[in-house]
């Protein structure tokens, strides 16, 4: 009985770590796609524009930023 419930325990922290870690990764992933939108597009004048090709030429304006559309 203690057996099973030590490997309950164990199978439980297991899943807690790697929800954990994709969590991490997710969230990083979401701060890299947010990083390279700011350096692909900015403001001229009164216009969103591409500024490298990684926009594939469309920008807009989300929240009064200017970020890559795609």
């Amino acid at each position: 009985m203690k057996l099973q419930i030590l490997l309950i325990c164990a199978a439980l922290l297991v899943l807690a770590v790697a929800e954990s870690s994709a969590s991490e990764r997710e969230y990083i992933q979401n701060l890299e796609g947010m990083e390279s939108q700011r350096s692909c597009s900015k403001w001229i004048g009164d216009k969103c524009v591409q500024t490298e090709d990684c926009c594939r030429g469309l920008c807009r304006c989300i929240d009064q930023n200017c970020v890559c559309a795609n």
